[in-house]
């Protein structure tokens, strides 16, 4: 009952949106603004980008469940533990998981030159004598400024050490989009994604929260750069 609801909100929630733009897009269309077969290829292009969009937020984890239930070899060890930096909750899942067993080193890209691992581990609140246990099978990479460069460096310390398999920590809304740059990078070597929930983004109620819906709005579109740019690389470009 509960996701019905949510699936009727933000068919709502589209219709509004589209009831504001596409009349306006139809009255410019038969305007002498532009010529009307431009103005039709707009409309199409805005109603691909809205579909794609909200397929795009319903195909996010939202939940502990439905993580498990899309990723069901989510408990296999790897050879090695990534994360991307962008968010605390993703550094202390990265721990966690060395810490447990899940694979035996981790490299955690894309860390401010300034930061050191012990104020990182520090920070997470693990004592001198965890910082020293964990210490030497954590690497830290500092290269990478935005998700292609982390693909890039990832890509890099992965051939370099001769790594097979890796588990993917980043957070939900941004797990596509970071495993299609490092499989691109790197694709004979097998990726298991483990998705971080933010505890303060509601995806489940994202129309409801500005600041939420910009960013979706924005790792869509990035998303969408991302798989256009891969498969022009792929056609040799």
């Amino acid at each position: 009952m509960r996701s019905l609801i949510r699936m009727f909100v933000i068919l709502r929630e589209a219709v509004r949106a589209a009831l504001m733009v596409i009349p306006q897009l139809i009255r410019w269309c038969f305007s002498s603004k532009g010529p009307a077969i431009f103005s039709i290829v707009v409309i199409i292009i805005f109603a691909g980008w809205a579909v794609g969009f909200f397929y795009y937020i319903d195909s996010i984890d939202k939940s502990l469940a439905e993580v498990q239930a899309h990723d069901p070899e989510i408990n296999k060890k790897t050879d090695a533990i990534v994360v991307l930096t962008g968010g605390s909750e993703r550094l202390s899942h990265g721990f966690y998981l060395l810490k447990q067993g899940m694979a035996d080193r981790l490299f955690i890209s894309g860390v401010n030159k300034d930061v050191k691992l012990v104020e990182l581990l520090a920070i997470s609140g693990y004592s001198k004598d965890e910082q020293q246990a964990l210490g030497g099978r954590i690497e830290l990479g500092y290269s990478a400024a935005d998700t292609i460069q982390n693909a890039q460096e990832i890509g890099a310390w992965v051939k370099k050490n001769n790594i097979r398999s890796i588990r993917l920590v980043t957070s939900n809304y941004h797990i596509r989009r970071a495993y299609a740059e490092i499989h691109n990078e790197i694709p004979n070597v097998e990726i298991i994604n483990h998705v971080v929930i933010p505890l303060n983004i509601r995806i489940d109620r994202w129309w409801e929260f500005s600041s939420t819906r910009s960013l979706l709005i924005s790792q869509y579109n990035k998303y969408l750069l991302s798989m256009v740019r891969i498969f022009v690389e792929r056609l040799g470009f």
